[in-house]
């Protein structure tokens, strides 16, 4: 009798890229899944309808992965590219401050580049009823606020002071690492497969290889407690092979 109680050494590595890439898979689930459909003869006997004959017709085997431990890579493969270096990004931004009591009714801000700013009272208070102000390009009146990209700076009206608020700006930013943007990327969408899974029957393990796996999902970026991203391939049978996993007891 055995045991089956954990596996390792789990890796994804591409079959359809130019230069092919290794992603190892810190996994913490591992499912290969099985289906099938039968067709089934039927005859009548003394009025009742019995079984003459059954044969599965079709099999059909996909994969399962969960990966808690998750880094860069991790992120890449769980979301089907490599990552491309942009050059040069405008990132959304949101940032919290208080109009100065007293004048000049002013924030400076070095990350002001363009008027591209919205601004939002987020407290009820002496200036009255929280919600957004009114961006305009002369000076501003009560509940609204000017841009002024020369000096780096929103500008308020008197009736605000001392109001606390929230403002978005964008921030541009060199040469980062990004999934989903350009127009072009390396798909992660077609690999080979291996992994070990542990028991008490087998010296050091049983070796589980698939020769080919294609996408099957997207995962979903649930972030709460500890975040589990889940992705799940068809294995596909290549020519020549009766089902398209192996199982090595080494």
């Amino acid at each position: 009798m055995a045991i089956l109680y954990g596996f390792g050494d789990l890796e994804l590595t591409t079959t359809d890229l130019t230069t092919n890439v290794l992603l190892p898979i810190p996994g913490i689930e591992f499912e290969i899944n099985a289906d099938s459909d039968k067709k089934v003869a039927r005859f009548y006997n003394k009025g009742e309808i019995q079984v003459a004959g059954s044969k599965v017709v079709e099999r059909t085997y996909s994969i399962k992965l969960g990966i808690e431990a998750i880094n860069w890579l991790q992120m890449q493969l769980a979301f089907g590219e490599l990552a491309q270096t942009v050059a040069s990004v405008a990132l959304p931004e949101l940032r919290y401050a208080t109009v100065p009591s007293a004048s000049p009714y002013e924030i400076e801000d070095a990350d002001i580049s363009t008027t591209d700013v919205l601004c939002t009272i987020t407290t009820r208070g002496a200036w009255g009823e929280a919600g957004p102000l009114a961006r305009v390009t002369e000076a501003p009146a009560t509940r609204q606020f000017q841009v002024n990209t020369a000096d780096d700076k929103l500008i308020f009206n008197a009736a605000q002071a001392g109001a606390i608020f929230a403002y978005r700006l964008f921030k541009t930013h060199s040469n980062l690492q990004a999934i989903g943007a350009g127009q072009v990327a390396d798909v992660l969408d077609n690999f080979s497969f291996s992994g070990i899974g542990y028991g008490d029957e087998f010296q050091a393990g049983a070796k589980i290889v698939v020769p080919k796996l294609a996408r099957a999902s997207e995962p979903t970026l649930n972030i709460q407690d500890v975040t589990k991203l889940e992705i799940e391939f068809d294995l596909l049978t290549p020519p020549g092979k009766r089902k398209p996993y192996e199982i090595y007891a080494i």
